[in-house]
């Protein structure tokens, strides 16, 4: 998760920061990395976003341009999985996208594991963290071809972590990726996608909280 973040909008508790993205060249193609936080009161286990993203039909309710989402294959000898994913056109005139990723889960649960991910500033801040959850992705598009009538997008990376927050008694929840949508899309409509990944975080945070504990 990167460091040099710009503040760009915060809204209904969820803050919305984005930087250019490292895996381009940015004075050639303008793609910024963007990242969006929250707070999950409540929810004990940081394992319950596991639950949620492992769903299908609860991620149709939290991302709401997603058409499908098919496993293709898990890869032997690691928690990996190929994923083949399609989203609706976000308005008339613009393509449809379909990306293919390799998506990864773990949970730290030790302090040792917990320090290789940099997330605290301190030994004592993060002995308020006891459980990191953490979902990951990047591209795999060699895996299948695009499909029919669908732009295909490349994904540099992606992902959800959620810490359990023990002071607070609930989960610090945040979702970052860097994409590039290839093909023709109006930079008015990937703004409008930002505001729309604000509403999707509020979903998702509504979710854990209506979950059973």
């Amino acid at each position: 998760l990167f460091r040099s973040w710009k503040p760009k909008l915060e809204k209904d508790n969820i803050t919305f920061v984005e930087m250019p993205s490292p895996f381009v060249d940015f004075t050639k193609v303008k793609i910024n990395a963007v990242k969006f936080e929250t707070f999950v009161p409540g929810v004990s286990s940081a394992k319950a976003l596991d639950v949620l993203l492992n769903d299908v039909e609860r991620v149709k309710q939290f991302d709401r341009l997603i058409d499908s989402k098919i496993e293709l294959k898990k890869i032997e000898g690691t928690n990996d999985v190929i994923y083949h994913s399609k989203y609706k056109s976000p308005v008339w005139g613009v393509a449809a996208r379909d990306m293919c990723t390799r998506v990864t889960s773990r949970t730290y649960l030790t302090i040792e594991e917990r320090k290789t991910l940099k997330i605290a500033s301190s030994d004592e801040d993060l002995k308020n963290i006891d459980e990191v959850f953490l979902h990951v992705g990047f591209d795999a598009s060699t895996e299948t071809p695009p499909a029919k009538n669908y732009q295909r997008a490349q994904v540099h990376c992606f992902g959800f972590m959620a810490q359990h927050d023990k002071a607070r008694n609930g989960l610090i929840l945040t979702n970052t990726f860097s994409m590039d949508p290839c093909g023709s899309i109006p930079k008015s409509i990937v703004s409008a996608g930002n505001v729309e990944q604000v509403e999707k975080l509020r979903l998702v945070r509504q979710l854990l909280t209506e979950m059973p504990r």
